[in-house]
Parts: structure tokens; sequence; C-alpha cells
């Protein structure tokens, strides 16, 4: 082989190495979920039922709640119920 054939092998070879094929799938990131601080609000759970209260409580608890922002309680109404046993805490 001449040096003009081995020039062009090369020149081929580096031409098609750098296309590097085709990636027609569309690269999707998951989308990012922003969590509100378990202070934000006080869910209606919590005032629906005695285990949403309990929930809740233990979410500001893992939370270190001491950290965050106060919690507005204007929209929390506790459930009081004369028929259900108390829960068991623990």
């Amino acid at each position: 082989m001449n040096r003009l054939q081995l020039a062009l092998i090369a020149t081929s070879t580096a031409v098609i190495t750098a296309c590097g094929g085709s990636d027609d799938g569309v690269m999707v990131t998951p989308p990012v979920v922003v969590v509100p601080p378990v202070t934000a609000e006080v869910p209606p759970s919590a005032s629906a039922t005695e285990a949403g209260l309990f929930a809740y409580l233990d979410a500001l608890f893992k939370a270190n709640a001491d950290a965050l922002e106060p919690v507005d309680l204007s929209t929390f109404s506790p459930s009081l119920s004369d028929t259900t046993e108390p829960m068991a805490i623990g």
C-alpha cells in the first residue's frame, strides 16, 4: 500500500469513529418532586381521625420540627370521639 491509501484509511476510520452512532431516543430526566416541609400545613387527615393525627405528630417528631418554621393551626380541628378506644403509643 502506498502512503495515500494509508492516509485515506486512517482518515476514514477517524471520521467514522467520531460519529459515534445516533441516539434517537429522547433522554427523559425524572421530574423533581418538591416535598414541602412537614410544618407547611397540618394535613386534613390529622383533623379527620386519631390515626391521622398520630401519623402527623410522628412525622413532626421525625422531621426535627424544632428547626423548621411554626405551623399554622387555623385549619386544624381535631376529631374527638367518645366511642373509640384510645390508641396505643409505642
